[in-house]
């Protein structure tokens, strides 16, 4: 069951995640940004590259309107970017005009919410018969997500 898959990380604390993550909201609230259409899983799993060289963005199921930020955290999640390779995604992004500093701080916020939550349903996959992977490289690989979670919450 799933509290099972869930007790395998007590070592890393979720509860201190959760309250860091959710101070977040009235932070965002008070920036009362204009929500977007926007993909909202954006992954590398979900960017693919045609025959033209252009890249598609598949799997459009969870897209609404959003803030902008969220699918830019998530896709520096996805790719790992350090923060030079995240100020050139940003550079492409918004075509060569530099993002405000609330755009920045957005981001730094979505980031460690959208790992988190990747961690999370993750979990619930797993638990729900839905993983690809075997146990060890599930648990592999939802350890590194929610480990990745908690060095981006210490920057903040």
């Amino acid at each position: 069951n799933v509290s099972d898959k869930i007790s395998n990380f007590t070592s890393l604390d979720f509860q201190y995640m959760y309250d860091k993550i959710s101070s977040f909201k009235s932070d965002l609230e008070i920036m009362r940004v204009p929500k977007v259409p926007c993909h909202n899983d954006i992954c590398i799993y979900n960017i693919l590259l045609n025959d033209s060289q252009e890249l598609i963005l598949i799997d459009w199921e969870r897209s609404g309107n959003n803030d902008p930020a969220w699918d830019l955290a998530c896709l520096s999640n996805s790719l790992r970017l350090n923060s030079e390779k995240e100020n050139i995604m940003l550079k492409l992004y918004f075509c060569d005009t530099k993002p405000d500093t609330e755009m920045h701080l957005r981001i730094r916020l979505y980031k460690p919410v959208a790992e988190f939550l990747t961690g999370l349903w993750m979990i619930f996959q797993y638990a729900n018969g839905s993983s690809l992977f075997s146990y060890s490289e599930f648990q592999k690989m939802v350890a590194e997500k929610l480990k990745y979670t908690l060095r981006l919450l210490e920057g903040i």
